[in-house]
């Protein structure tokens, strides 16, 4: 909550350069090219907090290698282009990405999904495009806000695996009706839609769950 307006590269002759962990620079009025925002982040950064700026252009792709870095936000800013493809090999330890409300487009690359240690995903108010990417490996994510971009196709089943929100709304090219696994899940958005959770088919889904087990 200041009024910076851009900043400088990390100078690694600085001693925190090494012991830096905590970078809050939400809330500014920062105008800066991303690739120059992100040039020379510090190696031992556990948390990045950037939203509310007017940071500009595409993320570096590759993105700058940040082993421990726990937390990545910066929503609400001006980052046009595509998400970059390897980001799981730069951000190995990630657990939260927000890059909420923006132009981002393009396909959202299968490998984020698939991040070993992400938990929480918000994506939302973008322009990404193509079919929701479905993940091979095990699904670690608690919440997903995929919600008002450009998605299309069907929505994989394999979403189910997410543990509290799913969040789709705002997608009209995505085919109905969702998978069931989904319309049975209290943090998915489009429960109470009739196109994408049809209540006849919950109701038969309903009478099949309490009758198993049950001698017919």
């Amino acid at each position: 909550h200041n009024n910076f307006t851009s900043v400088s590269g990390f100078i690694k002759s600085k001693l925190s350069y090494e012991t830096l962990e905590i970078l809050d620079l939400s809330h500014n009025a920062i105008v800066q090219d991303a690739s120059d925002f992100l040039s020379a982040v510090p190696p031992n950064l556990k948390i990045l907090l950037s939203s509310d700026n007017m940071i500009n252009g595409a993320l570096p792709n590759p993105f700058p290698i940040i082993r421990i870095m726990e937390r990545f936000a910066m929503d609400n800013n001006k980052l046009t282009g595509q998400l970059p493809g390897r980001m799981h090999l730069s951000l190995p330890a990630l657990e939260d990405l927000s890059l909420a409300n923006q132009m981002l487009s393009g396909n959202i690359p299968v490998e984020i999904l698939e991040m070993p240690r992400l938990k929480f995903m918000n994506l939302t108010r973008n322009k990404l495009r193509g079919k929701i990417p479905t993940p091979t490996g095990n699904v670690v994510l608690e919440s997903l806000d995929l919600s008002n971009n450009d998605l299309v196709d069907k929505i994989p089943s394999v979403l189910k695996d997410v543990q509290h929100l799913v969040h789709l709304s705002g997608n009209p090219g995505l085919f109905n009706p969702a998978p069931l696994s989904l319309c049975s899940m209290d943090g998915f958005d489009l429960l109470n839609n009739t196109n994408a959770c049809p209540p006849e088919r919950n109701a038969l889904n309903e009478i099949y769950e309490s009758a198993k087990g049950s001698e017919w």
